[in-house]
């Protein structure tokens, strides 16, 4: 028989493993997939030189993600970057108030990454504006994955969570369907 904490690992792993193994989509986001297979359709055989490079100034942990001829991106400054994949220009940038380790997942046009600052951004990159943010009561490092319109990701409060990523605003109040969150111990 399963103790308390086997069965709640065995059942926020089933559950996990459920949302993100079980649905297909042209999401682009860390690891390539919601599965994170890693795998990336390619034309190129080799690479034989550094087409460019993009000086951060200090350190980045975030891998980067790439949609609609761009590349995202962030630092330990709090700074999320867009990059031009052609001539590595910056495009545009976004600041926050904490470290960015997370990798990106774009979806719909939106970009969605953590901060060490607590919050979830969802980034419109086509308008280059904060579309969103939801905040949590820990660090977001995590890297978030969208399935089926959740945006599942998890925070250093111990919960993981799954929101709407169709949000609204209405009367100018953002309004958050938090679907569920797990209490991970």
């Amino acid at each position: 028989m399963l103790n308390n904490s086997k069965f709640k690992l065995l059942l926020t792993s089933s559950l996990v493993l459920s949302l993100t193994a079980c649905f297909g989509s042209g999401t682009n986001m860390f690891r390539g997939d919601a599965e994170h297979t890693g795998a990336y359709s390619s034309d190129l055989d080799e690479l034989s030189e550094l087409n460019w490079k993009f000086p951060t100034g200090v350190k980045s942990y975030s891998s980067p993600v790439f949609a609609d001829d761009l590349i995202f991106f962030g630092n330990n400054k709090g700074i999320i970057h867009a990059i031009d994949s052609e001539t590595g220009v910056l495009k545009w940038n976004i600041p926050t108030k904490g470290n960015i380790e997370s990798t990106g997942a774009v979806s719909e046009g939106v970009l969605y990454i953590g901060s060490w600052d607590g919050y979830l951004y969802a980034i419109d990159i086509n308008a280059k504006l904060i579309k969103w943010k939801f905040k949590t009561q820990g660090i977001v490092y995590s890297s978030p994955t969208v399935v089926d319109g959740l945006v599942l990701f998890g925070s250093e409060d111990k919960h993981l969570y799954a929101l709407d990523a169709l949000q609204a605003q209405k009367n100018g109040v953002l309004r958050h369907r938090l679907v569920f969150t797990l209490l991970l111990q």
